[in-house]
This record gives C-alpha cells, structure tokens and sequence, in this order.
C-alpha cells in the first residue's frame, strides 16, 4: 500500500434534489472519473463512502452513511451476523445516496481494531567495500524483504495485510530515507505486516464479502487511510506531521514522511474508555452524560 496524494479532499455537495444523484453518477461515467467505495467498521459506527478520483486527484464525493456500529468492541466483531447486516445498511444507503443501483467501483476495507496484530519484520543486506549503495540494490532488498513475511505464521494466526516502509538503516544512522550513494556496510529495511487470529481474520473477510455480495476489496491500514485523507505532501519536507485519530474504541497514530511511514500503529484506547474513566470519577453513574462531556 501506498501514500497517495489526496488533493481538493472533502464532501462537494450537501443536498440531493430530485433525479440529482443519477445526474451526478452519469457525469462521472462520462468523465471516466476511478469510482471508490470505502468501508470502515468502527467501535460507535459503521461509515460507508462513495468517491469519484479523477486523473488530477481531485476526488467528489458521491455518497456517504453513517449507522451504529452494534456489536463490535475496539473494532472487534462480536457477532459477525450483526455487523454484516449494519455494514449492509451502510452500504445500502450509500449507493443510494450516489445514485447506483448495486456496489460501485473499487471498494477499499479500513483495517481498524483490537483485533489487527502488527509486527515488524526485518532485512539487511551487506554492501562491499567502498561501494556506494545504489538505487537497484535498495530496490532488490525491498522486493526481497517480502519474502521474510511468513506465509504461515506461528500459531493461529493469518496475515491480513503488509507494507514495506522507504525508511532504511546504516550503520550508525537509523532513519535514513534516501541512502543511495552513501555508504555503509549494511543496509536494513523493515516490512511491517498485520495480523490476526485465523477466526477473527476468517470472520471480518466474511463480513465484508456477505455484506458487499461478494464484491473484491483491498484493505488498508487505519492510520495510513487517516493520515492519507488529511495530509497534504509538501515536496520541500521529509517529515509531513504527525495525525492521532482518537475513535470510540481505537486510537490511530501515524507519521507520514516522503519515504514512507516512521510511525504506523493503533492503540486500544478510545473515547469511551475516557468516558467511563469520567463517570466513575465524578460518579455520574451515566455513561450517555459522561459520552457528552467527552463530545
């Protein structure tokens, strides 16, 4: 996965009048516009997009629903029955909203939740002597760190996505983001990868697929997918800024930087885990006041 930009992010429209969504979905056919349809299974919500990209990254927003996400704890399914038939909603509602009779286009699963396990996975290469390193040899070794992911992890367990970051090590320098023509005698990549256990991997595709009739989908990580929508990349800084996402149940922190990701991880730390904190500690003993306080 990627860091694309996402310039003139942001919903274009606010009101659908009569006939106005299939007007709108027959212009961005003609336009041959890249149609998106984004999925993201929250702790509170369940939110569904429909986006048309055009060529200069300029994206319209077509469709969007928001439903209670019912039965899912920090991102995780207790019920795989329910959550599809809310996801389903979501969708529903969204395709209706653009004006499409059925799913649209690509459709892109945020990977979010207690149940997404992140691991590093580490490759190092020797360079000869006096050899400066170049552009073919760090391109070999991050094609070759992919086959440092397990294809069968240790214990239950599945891999539900990876992604290799252009940060690298030398020696003695640990966050390097261009190394070509330096020197050093080794040089490491890492490959981060995203697990889970075998049920819970099985039961969120499940969902997805039942709730999408069997549509294909890519997944993206939900601190990449945040951090793409918000930042911007300025061509005269490696560093873009630091975005901390805070959801009912997950935390999403990420640092996007020109090479890659420097920071890309999720935490089990939410609103209502400061709202409960709250209601206990100025003994509201009412959970819905002390979501308000938070809100």
């Amino acid at each position: 996965m990627t860091w694309g930009q996402n310039d003139g992010f942001g919903p274009r429209r606010a009101s659908c009048p009569q006939g106005w969504p299939h007007a709108v979905r027959d212009a961005v056919m003609a336009r041959k516009q890249n149609i998106f349809t984004g999925i993201d299974i929250g702790t509170e919500t369940v939110k569904t997009v429909i986006a048309a990209v055009a060529d200069d990254g300029s994206i319209d927003m077509l469709g969007f629903a928001e439903v209670p996400s019912e039965k899912v704890v920090k991102g995780e399914a207790q019920s795989g029955r329910i959550v599809t038939e809310q996801t389903a909603m979501a969708l529903d509602m969204a395709c209706q909203n653009a004006g499409f009779d059925e799913l649209p286009g690509t459709v892109a699963f945020v990977l979010s939740g207690g149940y997404v396990i992140p691991r590093i996975v580490r490759r190092t290469t020797a360079i000869p002597e006096n050899q400066p390193i170049t552009g073919e040899i760090v391109e070999k070794l991050m094609h070759d760190s992919y086959d440092d992911v397990p294809d069968d992890p240790e214990g239950d367990e599945v891999v539900l996505s990876m992604f290799t970051n252009r940060c690298f090590e030398l020696e003695g320098k640990p966050f390097v983001f261009n190394p070509n023509g330096q020197y050093s005698p080794y040089l490491a990549v890492e490959t981060r990868c995203l697990f889970a256990e075998t049920y819970t991997g099985q039961l969120v595709g499940s969902i997805v697929k039942d709730a999408t009739q069997n549509h294909n989908y890519e997944t993206i990580y939900a601190p990449i997918a945040i951090a793409s929508a918000v930042i911007r990349p300025q061509s005269n800084s490696e560093i873009h800024g630091m975005v901390i996402e805070l959801g009912a149940g997950m935390t999403s922190i990420a640092m996007p930087t020109t090479y890659g990701y420097l920071v890309c991880e999720q935490l089990a730390l939410g609103c209502d885990h400061i709202a409960n904190d709250l209601d206990i500690g100025l003994d509201l003993q009412n959970i819905a006041t002390a979501r308000s306080i938070v809100r």
